[in-house]
């Protein structure tokens, strides 16, 4: 499962950041650091996600982003990394 992480700044960042698929023990602090200071989180599976997170103590916004709905969100993303609102 990948996560992406997007960043308020300037022009925007995106953080790609990869989950453990298995073993929880495998994700880094780093990875932990990063989607605790995002403003959202785009996730292929929500509830496996938020699974997750809170096992790891992370909390955030997430946006569903998959194979069904990923052109609509991928549009919505842009749009909103140009009008800086992420």
């Amino acid at each position: 499962m990948i996560q992406i992480k997007i960043v308020q700044k300037e022009l925007g960042i995106i953080y790609i950041v990869p989950t453990p698929i298995g073993n929880l023990g495998d994700f880094t602090k780093r990875g932990v650091e990063v989607l605790n200071s995002v403003d959202f989180i785009l996730a292929e599976n929500i509830k496996r996600t938020n699974f997750f997170f809170k096992k790891m103590n992370i909390s955030g916004k997430f946006i569903s982003m998959n194979k069904y709905n990923e052109k609509v969100q991928t549009k919505k993303i842009i749009s909103l990394i140009k009008k800086k609102k992420i």
